[in-house]
């Protein structure tokens, strides 16, 4: 067997382990089913990583970093206003791996279950609520920049979580182009309503 470097082999890990989460669940994902689908011998697991449990919390470190690349604000123009924005932000969350998304919803159950990577998720959240609220006012045009972008990043974050799942139960057809639109329109005309004060307003 020819050899693979050892970073090569913790993706090899990694990605092995979401393919079969993705399809078995984090119960289904033994050291066997895992090295097997890596094509790998099953001590190399506990050698790359010391135990299943410290793959896990790598898998779902990997797999939160395609969700930060979706909200990169890098993406998303100066200036290009709101609307753009959260369409960009909502039509990138869509397009995920179905795959990925399975064993991503799984890890995260996992994460919260398992006492040293409990707070993962919720950091997790915390990071992408900030992430997307830069992005969000680096898009603002003028007549925007009053808009509550935290309550706006919050919005999308819990229209994205119900759009992927509601794809992972009714297929990619459950949400198209115009629903995207629609939601979008819908999440901004709710968010004028949380402006925030205007500086040194009581009550």
């Amino acid at each position: 067997m020819a050899h693979v470097p050892a970073d090569e082999r913790r993706i090899q890990l990694i990605q092995a382990a979401s393919r079969v989460i993705s399809r078995q669940g984090v119960n289904g994902a033994t050291t066997r089913a895992i090295t097997t689908e890596a094509g790998a011998p099953q001590a190399i697991l506990h050698y790359a990583f010391g135990s299943k449990d410290a793959l896990f919390a790598e898998l779902l470190r990997w797999s939160t970093t395609i969700t930060d690349e979706i909200f990169d604000e890098a993406r998303i123009p100066t200036g290009s206003g709101l609307l753009e924005a959260v369409n960009e932000l909502l039509g990138g969350y869509r397009n995920v791996d179905r795959s990925l998304t399975f064993a991503q919803f799984d890890i995260l159950l996992w994460s919260m279950r398992n006492e040293a990577t409990e707070s993962e998720a919720a950091d997790l959240y915390e990071r992408l609520l900030s992430q997307i609220s830069s992005s969000l006012e680096r898009a603002a045009r003028e007549n925007e920049r009053d808009a509550d972008f935290r309550y706006l990043a919050k919005l999308i974050l819990i229209i994205c979580d119900g759009v992927q799942f509601g794809m992972l139960c009714a297929g990619d057809s459950y949400v198209d182009a115009e629903d995207i639109t629609g939601i979008a329109k819908m999440i901004l005309t709710l968010a004028q309503t949380r402006a925030p004060l205007p500086s040194g307003h009581g009550g």
